[in-house]
């Protein structure tokens, strides 16, 4: 099971452990109870170096029906992963609706 947790100074939620296909609809819930319109939230995914597919996208929807309600969305991840390779190619249908 996927632990996550928020800092609501820097409007960051952290996933901070090793996610399973299962924990997607739990982290898309995360992303939406967060994600406030007219401001900003970052998705931290920085400490995962793989996610699932079901995972990504999950997290690619989530994103886009933030956005949608007017909530800035930055997902942070660490360069070379498969996490921002699978992101990075998830997160273009978001930048490409915006």
């Amino acid at each position: 099971m996927a632990s996550v947790s928020y800092n609501a100074r820097e409007r960051r939620l952290v996933v901070e452990s090793f996610c399973w296909p299962e924990d997607a609809p739990g982290l898309a819930d995360a992303i939406e109870a967060f994600a406030d319109p007219g401001s900003g939230l970052i998705v931290d995914l920085t400490r995962m170096p793989s996610v699932p597919s079901e995972v990504a996208v999950a997290i690619r929807d989530a994103c886009r029906g933030a956005e949608s309600l007017g909530c800035r969305v930055r997902v942070w991840t660490d360069p070379d992963t498969a996490t921002a390779a699978q992101i990075s190619s998830a997160r273009h249908d978001v930048a490409a609706s915006s």
